[in-house]
């Protein structure tokens, strides 16, 4: 199926098709075994990712034919999928919002929390606000530390190394760790090709290298900085990259971060607006006894 759509997200099909087959074969209802049939179960997937798993099952369950598979991806044909180029408008669209947002930020700010004619309310929404961009400010500092990082570990590795290039090269992995996983990626591979067309004699220590200080960022230093900024544990920073990887692909592993924190954020500050409210109401009825 991938081959014949040239698709990708193979991995993320792999990643939850035992799943799927025990959800056909011994959980769902699945009436007479009929696609229309009215009293069957219906099941929502919502890793559209995955979804060639699906189709998979589909296949087997008799509900789509050869054909069907063999269309898979191809404009105008009954599966579809998601595309790696999808994941491309994110280089668009994010440039042009964030500069907005920092043009902008204040007065939208002010906009929106002028909407709420409740007086108690707004403070706390006021509130809401500025945490959120003192937390996405923190976000943006520990990638930017993260980013720096890489750049003079690898820069001073390589000049020791005497790897050519090796300022430029060091350079390269200061952008690219702003993208998740596929930066890190494309910065190891571009630094080992041009390596190896330098015919650089070194090349394993270098690819040993390029791998230990990735776990070393990943698992040490990253979550590191993410939870000191965003006041997260750094274990639940790592499983929560994970997590937002599995269910939105590189963007979710990009956002679960701040997402977090946001949550954690907006709880916090409501329930502290909860107890003071409970604590003004029991002063109150002190007061009047």
């Amino acid at each position: 199926m991938a081959h014949a759509g040239a698709a990708v997200h193979v991995a993320c099909a792999f990643s939850l098709i035992e799943i799927l087959a025990v959800l056909h074969r011994s959980f769902l209802h699945l009436g007479d075994g009929q696609p229309g049939a009215a009293d069957r179960d219906y099941l929502v997937l919502s890793k559209g990712h995955g979804v060639m798993a699906q189709y998979a099952c589909l296949r087997e369950l008799g509900w789509l034919s050869d054909m069907d598979i063999q269309e898979y991806f191809r404009d105008g044909t009954l599966l579809k999928g998601l595309s790696a180029a999808a994941n491309l408008v994110y280089l668009v669209i994010v440039p042009i919002l964030s500069f907005f947002f920092l043009k902008d930020g204040r007065s939208l700010q002010r906009s929106i929390v002028g909407q709420v004619e409740d007086r108690v309310r707004r403070g706390v929404l006021g509130e809401i606000a500025r945490d959120l961009n003192t937390l996405l400010a923190q976000y943006m500092r520990a990638l930017v530390l993260l980013g720096l990082a890489a750049s003079i570990a690898y820069g001073a590795f390589f000049s020791i190394m005497g790897v050519p290039y090796a300022l430029l090269l060091a350079a390269l992995a200061f952008p690219l760790e702003f993208i998740p996983m596929i930066g890190p990626l494309t910065a190891s591979i571009v630094i080992l090709l041009v390596a190896g067309f330098s015919r650089y004699p070194h090349g394993w220590a270098l690819a040993i290298f390029l791998g230990a200080y990735r776990i070393f960022q990943d698992y040490v230093l990253s979550p590191h900085l993410m939870s000191s900024g965003m006041e997260l544990h750094p274990l639940l920073v790592v499983f929560g990259v994970f997590a937002g990887e599995q269910i939105a692909g590189i963007p979710g592993a990009f956002l679960s971060v701040p997402v977090m924190a946001v949550l954690r954020m907006i709880y916090g500050r409501l329930e502290r607006t909860r107890l003071r409210q409970v604590v003004a109401v029991d002063e109150a009825e002190h007061v009047a006894k």
